[in-house]
C-alpha cells in the first residue's frame, strides 16, 4: 500500500478499481432480445455514467431502492408490464428480470 508522508494510505496513489462485466455471450444474446434492450435503456437512464450489461448485478452497479421504484414505474409506463421492487431486488440482473416478465406472460 502506498503511504503518504504522514504514514497514512495514499488514496490518490492507488490504482483505479476495475468493475467486473458480464460474459460476452450474454451480451450477444441481449442484443437480440428487445425486452432486455428496453430494460437496459431504462436502467442506464437511472444509473447514468455506469456501464451496465444484461448480466450485471444492478445493486452492485449503483441501482438503489429509490431508483428501483422508478424502474418499476418506468417499466409500467413504457413497457406496459408490472413488476415489483422486491422482484428487482431478488432477481438482481436485467436478464433475470426480462425472463421473469416473459414467464409471467407480459
Amino acid at each position: 500500500m502506498p503511504l503518504n508522508p504522514n504514514g497514512k494510505i495514499d488514496r490518490f496513489a492507488l490504482p483505479a478499481p476495475v468493475a467486473p462485466t458480464s460474459a460476452p455471450e450474454s451480451d450477444a444474446a441481449a442484443a437480440a432480445d428487445p425486452a432486455i434492450q428496453a430494460l437496459l435503456a431504462i436502467v442506464r437512464e437511472l444509473v447514468p455514467g455506469v456501464a451496465i450489461a444484461a448480466g450485471d448485478d444492478l445493486v452492485a452497479k449503483g441501482l438503489h431502492s429509490i431508483a428501483m421504484m422508478r424502474l418499476v414505474a418506468l417499466c409500467k409506463e413504457r413497457l406496459g408490464v408490472t413488476i415489483r421492487v422486491r422482484d428487482v431486488f431478488r432477481l438482481a440482473t436485467v436478464d433475470a428480470i426480462a425472463n421473469a416478465i416473459r414467464e409471467a406472460g407480459a
